[in-house]
């Protein structure tokens, strides 16, 4: 039973720091209310992981010139502590992130030796120079967590606060 609770502590810490490399307001990041990372959409509206958008693979062809997500974290606001919806958006610096979006997932290995950590889901809503918008499927290593060049390349992008919420005190 203690053994159960130190893995399942265990999960939650190593899911916390993978994402604590992620960032927030005009500089890169991926984090939500809870200190969890998770990256929604142009519209915000997932709030409930049965509700994610479906996506697919970033066409060759396409030449991103905006890139939107919301993101999640707690701001004081009166020295009361608030869940805030930030959603952003950049618009350039998006090269590295289009080939980032187009490499393939990895295999899963043979053995099955994976850390037990728990990823975010990573939503990214782009749209091209030819006006088209969509999901982009988020290529994944071998134990499912996304690539490092995806989240390197998300990072590196310089986002611009559009709205903000305030979503519940915590």
């Amino acid at each position: 039973m203690r053994l159960l609770k130190s893995v399942r502590i265990a999960v939650a810490l190593s899911a916390l720091v993978f994402v604590a490399g992620c960032t927030v307001d005009d500089t890169p990041v991926v984090s939500n209310g809870l200190g969890l990372a998770s990256s929604y959409g142009a519209n915000c509206d997932f709030e409930n992981p049965d509700t994610l958008p479906a996506t697919t693979v970033l066409p060759k062809n396409a030449i991103l010139v905006s890139v939107t997500r919301c993101v999640y974290e707690n701001q004081t606001v009166s020295d009361v502590e608030w869940q805030v919806r930030l959603e952003q958006e950049a618009t350039s610096g998006l090269d590295a992130l289009a080939d980032a979006l187009r490499l393939p997932s990895e295999r899963k290995p043979l053995n099955g030796a994976c850390p037990a950590i728990l990823y975010a889901p990573i939503i990214l809503h782009v749209t091209d120079s030819a006006g088209t918008s969509l999901y982009p499927r988020i290529p994944l290593d071998a134990c499912d967590g996304p690539l490092s060049q995806v989240t390197d390349a998300i990072t590196a992008l310089i986002w611009t606060t559009t709205g903000t919420t305030m979503v519940r005190q915590v």
